[in-house]
C-alpha cells in the first residue's frame, strides 16, 4: 500500500483553511467573489459581507462551494452596521480567524468633478470603514486568538494612474481618490501589523493589477496589456493563491508586508 509523504501531508496542511472563520467584505463583486471562493475551498466558513444579497444570489449557481457561504448586509458607513456584524458572526459561528478588507463605497471622478461632500462620503466609507473593520474584527480574533486581516490594495497605491491613456482610448478615468486611499491603506497594513502583533493577529495586503469590467474600451484594454510583462489583465482567480497564502499557516511569520500580483506591471 502506498504510504503518502509526510513533507507533501504537512506542506498541504499549511494552505489549509479548515475550521476557520472568515469575513470578506465586498465578497459578492469582480475580486471578492473570487477571494470568497478560495477560502471556502480551502475549508473556511466565509461570511460575504456587502449591500446587495442580490449579486451574491446570482453567483452562487457559478460555484461548488456554495454550503460555507453565506451573506450578510453590511454598510461600511454605518458603525453599528459593522459592529453587529462582527458580533453576529462570532455569536454564530464562535470566532473569526480571517478578514479581508475587500470593499469599496462609490468614489468621485475628475479632481473638477469631485465635490467636497462627494469625497467626504468616500473617506467615510473607505478610510473609515476599513478602519472599523479591522477594530471590531480585531476585537473578536483577540478571543481566538490569533487571525489574519488581509487588505486588498491597488498598484495605484504604489505608482500614479496614466490619465493620458484614459482621455486618449476613452474610458472611465481612475477615480481621482484611488490612490490615496490604497497608499494610505498600505501604510495602514504596517501600522496595524506592529499593533496587533502582541495578540498574534497578522495584517498583510495584496496590491492586484488591473481587472478590467465592462466600463473598459477596447482600445484601453490593449494599452494596459502592452504594459504588463505577462502581456494580460489580471483574472479573478489570480488573487486566489495570494489571499490562501496570507489566510492560512503558510504564512504564519509574515506580517505588516504587501504581496504584489500584477504581472509585473509596476516592475517597470
Amino acid at each position: 500500500m502506498h504510504t503518502p509523504d509526510p513533507g507533501l501531508q504537512a506542506v498541504g496542511a499549511l494552505f489549509s483553511c479548515k475550521n476557520k472563520v472568515a469575513i470578506v467584505t465586498g465578497g459578492a463583486g469582480l475580486y471578492g467573489f473570487a477571494i470568497s471562493e478560495a477560502l471556502c475551498e480551502a475549508g473556511a466558513t466565509v461570511i460575504v459581507a456587502s449591500r446587495d444579497h442580490r449579486m451574491f444570489q446570482a453567483k452562487l449557481p457559478t460555484t461548488t462551494a456554495g454550503s460555507r457561504l453565506h451573506h450578510r448586509t453590511l454598510d461600511l458607513t454605518r458603525e453599528t452596521s459593522i459592529s453587529e456584524l462582527c458580533k453576529s458572526v462570532r455569536e454564530e459561528f464562535g470566532r473569526i480567524d480571517i478578514l479581508v478588507n475587500n470593499a469599496l463605497t462609490p468614489m468621485g471622478r475628475s479632481l473638477e468633478g469631485t465635490t467636497a461632500e462627494t469625497w467626504r462620503r468616500s473617506m467615510e466609507g473607505n478610510i473609515l470603514g476599513l478602519y472599523l473593520m479591522c477594530r471590531h474584527a480585531a476585537g473578536a480574533m483577540q478571543q481566538n486568538p490569533g487571525g489574519s486581516i488581509i487588505n486588498i490594495a491597488s498598484i495605484y497605491g504604489t505608482v500614479a494612474p496614466d490619465f493620458q491613456t484614459y482621455e486618449e482610448t476613452h474610458s472611465a478615468s481612475n477615480p481621482i481618490e484611488y490612490g490615496f486611499l490604497k497608499g494610505g491603506m498600505l501604510m495602514f497594513t504596517r501600522t496595524l501589523a506592529s499593533y496587533l502583533g502582541k495578540h498574534q493577529i497578522r495584517v498583510n495586503s495584496i496590491i492586484p493589477g488591473g481587472i478590467h469590467d465592462e466600463t473598459d474600451s477596447q482600445d484601453y484594454i490593449l494599452a494596459y496589456q502592452r504594459k504588463v510583462p505577462l502581456g494580460r489583465w489580471a483574472l479573478p482567480q489570480d488573487i486566489k493563491g495570494a489571499v490562501l497564502y496570507l489566510a492560512s499557516e503558510a504564512s504564519a511569520y509574515v506580517t505588516g508586508t504587501s504581496l504584489t500580483v500584477d504581472g509585473g506591471y509596476t516592475a517597470l
